[in-house]
């Protein structure tokens, strides 16, 4: 789930305290971005998707959660060609890879130790 690699150059650039800021902004804002995925879908506002869909792309980055950044991206791809009917399949997918993140970077934060 955790590309370890990416996992490990944050840890040495910034050691655990900012792992744990940045897992800490990735399940803080990732629910209100994928609730705007799912106001984008309900309006069709495919700029709505692309926005949101970049924001967890880039947050997936960081912490070297692949299966999300690539679904992300191709979510932000299709939602900037104008793809609705594609973003409407991909968004519960999306969906789904930030429930199992967020449970991966959970029990990471458990790993790392106290605080």
């Amino acid at each position: 789930m955790i590309n370890q690699d990416v996992f490990d150059k944050l840890l040495e650039i910034g050691g655990t305290d900012l792992a744990r800021k940045v897992i800490d902004l990735f399940l803080e804002h990732t629910p209100g971005k994928v609730q705007s995925l799912r106001t984008g879908l309900e309006q069709q506002d495919c700029k709505a998707i692309e926005r949101a869909a970049h924001s967890i792309k880039s947050s997936g980055a960081n912490l070297g959660l692949e299966e999300l950044r690539q679904l992300a991206s191709e979510l932000e791809l299709a939602a900037n060609r104008g793809e609705f009917e594609t973003c409407a399949s991909l968004v519960p997918q999306l969906e789904n890879a930030c429930v199992a993140a967020d449970a991966a970077l959970q029990v990471r934060q458990k790993e790392m130790g106290p605080l």
